[in-house]
């Protein structure tokens, strides 16, 4: 089969993986070893205060392409794919520039906004940042549906270690958050300089064929983009509500907290996702997406996620303590108690764009809103009863019930049973529950060593199931 840009084959489905896993493994070993570091020149309340204005920077980023990038794999052809590509890009330029000025206005007359007052640090760095993000997400879109997945891989390695390297020589030199924020922008400029490279994007489109594509891509605005965005807000841009709450050093371990877990679903989470977005469009397109394919996809994945975050589960706070110091150990227990929400999010996300090509916007919209809703909610409600770690159980909590709910109607949409998976994992499921009763128990009557050594032997077993089913036969 040949590539939209013309003539070259597609890479197959295991080895698309490869490129992707071996880049975001690299990219995530790169941050993991640079957080010993970091965690030592940064106090969480600046991690606060940088995952606030990320946050704010994401949410931006998101809305100034009006979700048109997501049209890119479900493009008749390749030229269509590249003006929509161009559209996106057009339209987070025009929107960053008009951030600038409304910014940089209410720095000057000293205007709040819902109690938020403006600094030239957000007027310089939001802006920028918000249409780097932009862009990167667009080039990676388009990067995908070329299946360029080794210049996607090449990407993501050296923006992450640019971004880390950044920021330990700014916290080395005292930055603050300013150096965390600043570094986070030098990575993704990276990301861009790699990227642009084989886009094959062409001149500019005349303004009548991007207000064509506008038109016809109209349901991405209407509906997409407000479902990122509240994903978005309900995920790694809660940050400033979290703030809100209980303060910014809770914000920065929650955030610090999420980083760290976002590590393994990255690493095959985020990798499939990409792969799978426009080969179920293009299925889609051709003959419709196979049930058996859906099914083999979520038993695998969650013969995955499990050993990935079981650690996590028992060990969080005290692995938190030991490897980025004692006043990460919130941030541990904040991980502990999110890892059920990650396992099943790393399932439920990889597959996330079935109602995507199946055009469910509506409905997704829907879902979203409730989902962010309810999230909201959860840690309003701790904050209400004076209690965090309730109010980060029920977020837990209601992540956990919102993925596995929106994973069953994905299989329904394929055409597969929801109950399919169950079916299937029934023979490992006693096994998996009896495991963590037996970690969970041996936490409160052992000593830490011996947790230790359980949780070992028990994660290695399961991950040698994970591996072996995996190499069976790669994602199609």
């Amino acid at each position: 089969m040949s590539s939209d840009s013309g003539g070259t084959s597609k890479p197959s489905g295991r080895r698309s993986l490869s490129f992707l896993v071996t880049g975001t493994v690299l990219s995530q070993g790169i941050q993991f070893a640079a957080a010993l570091v970091l965690t030592r020149l940064y106090a969480p309340a600046e991690f606060g205060q940088y995952a606030s204005i990320l946050a704010l920077a994401s949410v931006l980023g998101a809305l100034i392409t009006m979700s048109y990038q997501t049209a890119i794999p479900l493009a008749e052809d390749d030229e269509e794919s590249r003006v929509v590509a161009w559209l996106a890009v057009t339209t987070a330029s025009l929107a960053a520039a008009g951030i600038t000025v409304v910014l940089a206005g209410s720095v000057v007359a000293g205007v709040e906004v819902l109690g938020w007052q403006p600094s030239w640090q957000h007027v310089l760095f939001v802006p920028i940042t918000s249409l780097t993000i932009a862009v990167w997400g667009t080039l990676q879109y388009r990067q995908s549906r070329l299946s360029a997945f080794h210049r996607v891989a090449l990407a993501t390695g050296t923006g992450a270690a640019t971004q880390v390297g950044s920021q330990i020589a700014l916290g080395w030199l005292g930055a603050g958050a300013a150096g965390l924020s600043g570094g986070y922008l030098v990575g993704r400029l990276m990301n861009l300089a790699v990227l642009l490279r084989g886009a094959h994007l062409g001149r500019l489109p005349k303004w009548r064929s991007l207000l064509r594509s506008g038109a016809r891509w109209s349901q991405m605005p209407r509906w997409q983009l407000p479902t990122t965005v509240l994903n978005l807000m309900a995920t790694s841009a809660l940050a400033p509500w979290v703030a809100l709450q209980y303060g910014l050093a809770s914000a920065g371990s929650f955030a610090f907290a999420l980083q760290m877990l976002s590590v393994p679903a990255a690493l095959v989470g985020q990798a499939i996702t990409m792969i799978l977005f426009p080969k179920l469009a293009e299925a889609e397109r051709v003959s419709g997406i196979r049930p058996d394919r859906m099914d083999e996809y979520v038993r695998r994945l969650s013969s995955v996620a499990f050993p990935v975050f079981l650690p996590v589960l028992v060990l969080g706070p005290a692995l938190f303590a030991v490897v980025f110091g004692s006043e990460w150990t919130e941030a541990g227990a904040i991980a502990s108690i999110a890892s059920p929400y990650l396992a099943v999010s790393l399932v439920s996300s990889s597959l996330s764009s079935v109602p995507v090509v199946k055009h469910r916007f509506g409905t997704i919209l829907g879902w979203a809103t409730l989902d962010t809703s309810a999230r909201f909610a959860a840690i309003a409600l701790g904050n209400v009863i004076s209690s965090a770690q309730l109010g980060f159980a029920l977020y837990s909590a209601v992540g956990t019930l919102s993925a596995g709910m929106y994973l069953a109607w994905t299989l329904h949409l394929s055409g597969a049973s929801p109950f399919s998976p169950l079916r299937n994992c029934w023979p490992a499921l006693p096994l998996a529950v009896g495991s963590i009763v037996i970690l969970l128990t041996s936490r409160q009557l052992a000593s830490l060593e011996v947790v230790v050594v359980i949780t070992v032997v028990l994660t290695a077993v399961w991950a040698w199931v994970a591996v072996r089913g995996l190499m069976q036969r790669g994602p199609a």
